[in-house]
């Protein structure tokens, strides 16, 4: 008698098992959307960028990547126009931080293109130029990078090889980044200001 009730207690504890293990792996294939108590490396490496961004924003403010803009000696009634080769060197520095893809610097070769379009068919000669009066990075004129540590991440990822986070910042600024794991590394591959404004 008490060996048919083992045995019993045995196969219970078996179903109990193989039916919290086929919920969890259910639960797995859906996409999570979590705020993070603990740090997960495609967070970790967002935090190491943007640690890296402030050590190095004053280098990377320094490329004159707008000519005739007061970054150089202005010439007088010539317009703004994207400085490429300037740009290039900035997305060079960039990729020697070790987080960004080449998709993010394919796109910033994009975005800087389209600003010369911009600059082509709308004539600018003084103030701010236009797409760059924001930082680059942080998308916002209003950004502080002292805080790292009180700000809020939430993670969305469905696929192991790629994340989605939200970064709040502590003044209400709110950053997605799209991330792929590229050889055992999680790379930025594109910034969003989702702030609501």
């Amino acid at each position: 008698m008490l060996k048919l009730i083992k045995s019993i207690l045995y196969v219970a504890f078996l179903f109990i098992i193989i039916l919290l293990s086929s919920c969890s792996s259910q639960k797995s294939d859906d996409v999570k959307t979590d705020n993070l108590t603990t740090a997960t490396p495609a967070s970790e490496a967002v935090i190491g960028f943007l640690t890296w961004y402030k050590l190095h924003m004053m280098d990377l403010n320094a490329y004159k990547l707008v000519t005739n803009n007061g970054n150089e000696t202005p010439e007088p009634g010539k317009p703004y126009s994207v400085n490429f080769p300037e740009t290039e060197k900035y997305i060079n520095a960039l990729r020697a931080s070790g987080f960004i893809s080449d998709k993010y610097a394919e796109n910033s070769r994009a975005y800087f293109k389209k600003c010369e379009e911009a600059f082509r068919v709308e004539k600018q000669y003084d103030g701010p130029p236009m797409g760059f009066d924001a930082d680059l990075i942080m998308l916002s004129q209003d950004f502080e990078l002292d805080f790292l540590d009180q700000v809020k991440i939430t993670s969305h990822s469905g696929a192991t090889n790629n994340a989605h986070l939200i970064l709040e910042f502590p003044n209400e600024l709110k950053l997605a980044y799209a991330m792929t794991l590229e050889n055992g590394k999680w790379l930025i591959d594109d910034i969003q200001n989702v702030s609501v404004r």
